[in-house]
């Protein structure tokens, strides 16, 4: 026979996993309406100085391929990510000497670096804020949709396994 504070333990600790799932899911869900305006957002405009393929600690998978530069030999460089890896394009047309405008978060991230919402050398658009906003937001549905159902399916094997536990001890009784 469960104690009363075995209880209320046992559903206190549902309730915290349902608070968690819930803003799991929430979190998810609000980056899949991730929306830049690109009249408010940084922009900087000058001379790329380098740039390269590497892997960096950035966004939120972190340990991924991104596209990094830096603008005017500044300390400051700026980042962008690709789901499909294929950065040829950017690494081909954004050479040393490549003068382009960038629109960038306003603050630099945990890796050291900007992140960049829209790149264009002149009037050519070499990463859209498009490109970014359907990147976030598939991201977004990829954390809120599968992490909430993982995790509503382990509240509910806990629940189940704690009404075959007081089943059985209330057949032993």
């Amino acid at each position: 026979m469960h104690s009363i504070w075995s209880d209320i333990r046992f559903y206190a600790g549902i309730i915290l996993w349902l608070l968690i799932t819930f803003a799991v899911f929430l979190v998810g869900w609000g980056m899949s309406f991730t929306s830049i305006d690109l009249s408010t957002a940084p922009k900087t405009t000058g001379v790329i100085s380098s740039a390269v393929v590497k892997l960096t600690d950035a966004g939120k998978a972190g340990g991924i391929n991104s596209f990094v530069f830096q603008v005017n030999d500044l300390p400051d460089g700026y980042w962008l990510y690709r789901a499909n890896g294929d950065y040829s394009s950017l690494y081909n047309s954004l050479k040393t000497g490549t003068k382009v405008t960038i629109y960038h978060s306003k603050t630099i991230q945990s890796n050291g670096l900007y992140t960049v919402y829209q790149l264009q050398d002149g009037d050519h658009v070499d990463y859209s804020k498009d490109e970014y906003e359907g990147k976030e937001k598939w991201a977004g549905r990829l954390i809120a949709l599968p992490g909430a159902v993982l995790l509503l399916v382990m509240i509910f094997v806990q629940i189940k396994k704690r009404r075959r536990q007081e089943s059985s001890a209330n057949n032993v009784e």
